[in-house]
């Protein structure tokens, strides 16, 4: 459900700039397609480390520049 309803947003050009990213314990490589197919900016292997979210809001700054 979570990868269908990214795909709708990020198929409609008024949201395709909301950051989306997925916080998964999918298989990476299953989650890395899912991310390309559905056009998210990303995502997170659970179970994870919170100095991992610095990636994140670097990433976030990054894509609010633009």
């Amino acid at each position: 459900m979570g990868y269908e309803f990214c795909r709708m947003l990020k198929s409609k050009e008024k949201f395709r700039k909301i950051l989306i990213y997925y916080f998964t314990g999918v298989a990476e490589a299953e989650v890395a397609i899912k991310t390309l197919e559905t056009r998210a900016d990303g995502y997170l292997k659970k179970p994870f480390d919170l100095s991992n979210f610095n990636e994140i809001l670097e990433h976030i700054e990054q894509k609010s520049i633009v």
